[in-house]
Formats: C-alpha cells, structure tokens, sequence
C-alpha cells in the first residue's frame, strides 16, 4: 500500500535511535519474541510471505509464500525464538511473518534469512534461519492478489468478503478504511524511556475526551528524539470527517483529510492485499 506520508530522515531516526540507544547503555535483553501471544485462545494462523530481496535465498523459491496453523508447532515455536538484541544492518527482508487470532491481526514480524536478524516494530534481534526451514514439512502454500480500489464502499465490501472467507486473510489491518479518513497529531516530548503503550493509550483518551466518542483507529507512525533526548511520537488517527473536524488542539501536525483527498491525481488508490485469494474470489 502506498505511503500516505514520506518523513525525511525516517531511516535516520531508525539508525540514530538504535545507536543512541547503545551509547546510553539501555539495557536490551533476550526476549521470547512470540511470548505476547497466546496460542491457548482461538485459532491462531501464522502466514509468511515472501518478499523480493537482492540478496534471494533459495528456501524462498522452494517454499513461496505459506502459512502454518498447527498449534503444537506454534507452541513449539514460541518456546524456541529466544532472540538476542541485534543491530540491523540493512540487508532488508526475505519473509514477512503475519500472525493470525481467527481473522484478527495481532502481531507483524519481517526476517532476513541471510544476514540473520529477525525486526518488530523498530527492533532486531538475532534469527537462527534454520528456525524456519525445520519445520517446513508442516507448512501449507499460500498464495496473494493485490486489487486497487477508489471507491471506499467497494473496498469495504471487499474487507468483508475477505473477512467471511474462511480461506483469506487481510496483509494489513483493515480498521483504518472502516473510517473515511485520518489526521496526524503529537505527543509532547517525554522522557526517551517512557513506556510506549502508556503513550499510545494517553493518546487515545485525550482523542475520546476532545471529541466526544471512540469512534476512531490509533496508530503510531514514527517516534523521534530532540537534543534534550526528549521522545516524541507521531500518530495517525483514523476517524470520519465529524470526528476529525472536531479534534481541535496544537499537536495536529496534519489536518483531516479523506483517504481519497488525491485520487483525482490518480496516484491515490487504495491497494488491499488479500492472501488466500485465487480466481475463484470475487466481491
């Protein structure tokens, strides 16, 4: 899907936050990088996709993209990616993994199988490639379609055909276009140790209080650090149009506009990624 913004310096935020990050002597331990998630609740799919990379790896042509939803060997597998703080060095990404609770999405991960790192969020950590091509005999082949749309009631009966579909899955999350558009608005700038979820959820309160319902989607865009190794983060906020025009405050960074605002320029289309989808699907 096309960016709706371009920061300048996002890369750099990303180096520049990581370096700053070991200069500080934060300290990054091993973590189980699936031990958010319970595989004990629901039925849970994980899909990996495969995706182009300079550097192609061989498991990719005899694999493809899968999807995994054995609950044992998700269990399995949860108890064995113990990873280690990792400095990514830019090799970008062979696999994207896409973890499922029923339809839900809860949870994105991308891995380099080459040089060896596994990311979330603005995070990597070390990955033993070998943790995916073990268990390959469990994997079940998947395949994807990507439809353009510049209408939002076609897209939504779109998402909802994907949703009913026992077979699809939506590759991004689908709350943003139950709205008709987005602003971008602030934190202030807080200390660079501050717990992110507490954020995100101050954020939300403050959206709710101003405008009066919840009828909107948070997302966290980017994050960066002043001289003062002050934190501040960027928020998208999904919401239609009554809701937007009625967020009035000096952290707006950008006005509400509609996902369609540009699409007499014909560069504004919504691309929706369906996986699971073949001929058969229509909408």
């Amino acid at each position: 899907m096309k960016a709706k913004y371009c920061f300048a310096g996002v890369l750099w935020v990303r180096l520049s936050f990581l370096w700053m990050f070991s200069l500080i002597g934060l300290n990054l331990s091993a973590k189980l990088i699936l031990s958010d998630l319970d595989f004990n609740q629901g039925q849970w799919t994980m899909v990996s996709i495969s995706t182009y990379n300079y550097h192609p790896m061989p498991i990719q042509e005899e694999l493809g993209s899968f999807k995994l939803s054995d609950p044992n060997i998700l269990k399995q597998i949860q108890k064995k990616w113990d990873v280690q703080p990792f400095y990514e060095d830019h090799c970008e990404y062979h696999y994207v993994l896409k973890f499922y609770r029923g339809k839900e999405l809860q949870k994105t991960l991308k891995i380099n199988l080459f040089c060896n790192y596994i990311t979330e969020d603005v995070f990597s950590y070390s990955f033993d490639p070998n943790w995916i091509t073990e268990i390959r005999s469990a994997y079940q082949k998947m395949v994807w379609k990507n439809y353009r749309f510049n209408d939002l009631t076609v897209l939504r009966k779109a998402i909802q055909k994907a949703q009913m579909d026992s077979n699809t899955f939506l590759y991004h999350d689908f709350r943003p276009y139950l709205y008709d558009g987005f602003f971008i608005a602030s934190s202030p700038h807080l200390d660079w140790n501050i717990n992110r979820d507490s954020v995100v959820q101050a954020m939300k309160q403050k959206i709710s209080e101003r405008v009066g319902s919840n009828q909107f989607h948070v997302v966290p865009y980017l994050f960066y650090m002043n001289a003062e190794w002050k934190i501040s983060f960027r928020f998208v906020v999904y919401c239609n149009e009554k809701e937007g025009k009625k967020y009035k405050s000096t952290d707006v960074t950008a006005d509400w506009r509609h996902h369609l605002a540009y699409n007499q320029a014909g560069d504004q289309d919504i691309e929706l990624m369906v996986i699971g989808a073949d001929d058969n699907f229509k909408f």
